[in-house]
């Protein structure tokens, strides 16, 4: 009996490993542990929901799902903002370290401080006359290395919304 017991041990943890294996392999290639609704699904869905197309269908269902933004807040924003203290400074006066020191930064011309040496990139949109305005941060901060291609910051980017808005709301403060 105790063979049994054993066998059917072993059998169970190698129908749990090859699960495992396969939902974590199917996760790390698509990002969902399951896979993707099939075509009768979404179609099934766009039934329920008065839309036009499947298409529509997802586009409905996604817009559901997202969350809405709040107004914007000073202190989130000095929060998010505790992200970047291992490379930037926020102090009026504040010394300049790997990354330059932030204080008044919004409104600013790109690469605007003296002493700190810019990557070229920066120096670049300084001359385009770019302003850390709204819309430039919030580009920036989303993807700094889209926004200027070159740059030797290595922060990949803020990807909620709701931190880029609060983060700026935060850096117009500093004045």
């Amino acid at each position: 009996m105790g063979g049994f017991s054993r066998a059917f041990a072993c059998t169970i943890i190698a129908v749990d490993l090859i699960a495992i294996v396969y939902f974590g392999a199917h996760f790390i290639v698509t990002g969902h542990v399951l896979p993707h609704p099939d075509t009768h699904t979404q179609e099934r869905l766009a039934e329920l929901v008065p839309v036009e197309s499947v298409e529509g269908a997802k586009s409905a269902v996604k817009a559901k799902k997202e969350v809405p933004l709040l107004p914007a807040s000073v202190e989130r924003g000095q929060q998010v903002a505790g992200l970047c203290l291992s490379c930037h400074t926020f102090d009026q006066g504040g010394k300049n370290m790997t990354g330059p020191n932030l204080w008044g930064i919004y409104g600013q011309h790109a690469a605007h401080l003296d002493g700190y040496q810019y990557s070229q990139v920066f120096m670049d949109l300084k001359a385009d006359g770019v302003t850390w305005n709204d819309e430039n941060l919030d580009t920036f901060l989303k993807s700094p290395r889209k926004f200027a291609s070159g740059t030797k910051m290595s922060f990949a980017g803020l990807r909620k919304e709701q931190q880029r808005i609060d983060l700026i709301a935060y850096l117009k403060t500093l004045k």
